[in-house]
């Protein structure tokens, strides 16, 4: 069987360095994530996203790595109407990383594994819970 190697330094404190803080994204860092997320979505679906046209979003930033919740405006080949989808994504160094749709069938990554993964680096269930409160204000119900 072949050899398991995780992600490097997932999960752990650099060693002999200031402990890394978990900090709220600001407005400017979530306009700053567009660039990279619409090349992202334009990379990992290129016959479904035209174009990113609004995000809503809110995350937390930790050294390089930001997790991301929010809602995702976008224009589809096939529809002539805006699609509005709620997302959870992690961006490594302003480079999309992974990202997963809620309404989605099919994802690169699951968003409840997501959530359960990222728990020791943020706040990643009071997020979603945030999330929630926001499709709710957004979609209605």
């Amino acid at each position: 069987m072949g050899k398991v190697v995780g992600f490097p330094g997932a999960g752990k404190e650099p060693e002999g360095e200031e402990k890394l803080q978990t900090r709220q994204l600001t407005k400017e860092e979530v306009v700053e994530l567009m660039p990279p997320l619409r090349e992202g979505l334009l990379k990992l679906y290129p016959s479904q996203v035209q174009e990113v046209l609004q995000v809503m979003g809110f995350g937390e930033v930790r050294g390089e790595e930001v997790f991301m919740m929010g809602i995702l405006v976008w224009k589809h080949f096939k529809n002539p109407e805006p699609i509005a989808s709620t997302f959870l994504a992690t961006f490594l160094g302003k480079r999309l990383d992974k990202i997963s749709f809620l309404e989605a069938k099919r994802n690169y990554h699951d968003w409840k594994l997501m959530i359960d993964t990222y728990q020791d680096r943020f706040n990643t269930k009071e997020m979603f819970e945030k999330l929630q409160e926001l499709r709710k204000q957004v979609f209605g119900g």
